[in-house]
């Protein structure tokens, strides 16, 4: 059978249960049993034990007992600097409560935190909630900064005043803010995607001008249709002449004879210089030759050339040539 605990006599609780307690309760919350009545009052002033642990380990203060205050009277003493307006709990430090213009409270860090003391500024309070100044101009507010101008000084208000007047105003037009919010952010996926599919497209067009297709996997291809990159947006025709020039060096350039010619002869027939030749400046200056010679070459229909597959003649023997002869190879 089970003893019926619906109803205890917090009076009559022993001491080793108060201090088992303490550990669930803020040094604030034995201030506030005490005013409950006389004799809770009685029971936990007289606890010197536990009041006095309280003063060290929870307010890192140095009791004695030969201070003039009671350690109950001692922690009352502390309530002005260091008890939370909010939730009335008690800091360790003075310097935890932190004073709140607006609501004109001194704060823990969990209240200024917390959803009922949060604040907003003008400006949010217009552009989130769809709000007006008219909206605005009831509730009350605060300035932050130091600005001698008030003009330039940002208004504050509660997050819980702007939401109850923006609740009120999409009462009045029968919806609600939450539905709102919705439609809205149902237009910008709407606007988003249409966006990414226009830039597919102009990048598709671009490319196909070159004979070129689109790669997905490409990353700076699908960078510049998802749009991530964070700063510096690449451009539609930086995008098509990055992924032309990819193209001429693995498909114009004829590389192979050239790493070939650098390793059996050497710079100008000296073996020591081979090095000078990497695989990236034999690119570089390839696609030099391409862009100084080419349109010079299509004029010349004598010119032998094979057609690659993007349907732009290739010039191996021309720029392999060209190499040959500028840089006396």
């Amino acid at each position: 059978m089970m003893t019926d605990i619906s109803h205890v006599d917090l009076t009559t609780l022993p001491s080793d249960i108060w201090h088992e307690l303490s550990s669930y309760l803020d040094t604030g919350d034995f201030i506030s049993l005490a005013a409950v009545n006389q004799s809770l009052r009685r029971t936990i002033t007289s606890d010197y034990p536990l009041l006095s642990s309280l003063l060290r380990h929870r307010m890192n203060l140095k009791y004695s007992s030969r201070n003039k205050r009671t350690p109950y009277e001692e922690i009352v003493y502390r309530i002005p600097s260091r008890r939370c307006d909010g939730c009335g709990g008690m800091e360790s430090k003075p310097s935890l409560i932190k004073w709140n213009a607006m609501f004109q409270k001194g704060l823990c860090s969990d209240c200024r935190r917390s959803q009922k003391f949060k604040m907003i500024t003008q400006t949010r309070a217009i552009s989130e909630y769809q709000l007006d100044h008219s909206d605005l101009s009831p509730l009350r507010f605060s300035y932050a900064g130091h600005s001698f101008n008030l003009k330039r000084r940002p208004y504050y208000y509660a997050l819980v005043d702007v939401q109850e007047v923006s609740r009120a105003k999409f009462a009045a037009r029968g919806t609600t803010f939450e539905d709102e919010k919705r439609k809205a952010e149902e237009r910008r996926q709407e606007r988003i995607l249409h966006a990414v599919n226009e830039r597919r497209r102009n990048l598709i067009w671009e490319l196909g001008a070159y004979g070129l297709e689109m790669d997905e996997d490409d990353p700076s291809m699908s960078g510049f249709i998802e749009h991530r990159a964070t700063n510096d947006r690449p451009k539609l025709q930086d995008i098509v002449q990055q992924a032309v020039r990819r193209h001429y060096l693995d498909h114009h350039i004829p590389l192979e004879e050239m790493i070939k010619h650098v390793e059996n002869f050497g710079y100008n027939g000296r073996i020591e210089d081979r090095s000078v030749w990497s695989v990236g400046r034999l690119q570089t200056v390839a696609f030099g030759i391409i862009a100084k010679w080419e349109k010079e070459w299509v004029r010349n229909m004598y010119m032998r050339s094979d057609v690659c597959e993007c349907g732009q003649k290739r010039y191996f023997q021309a720029i392999f040539d060209k190499w040959c002869d500028e840089y006396d190879v």
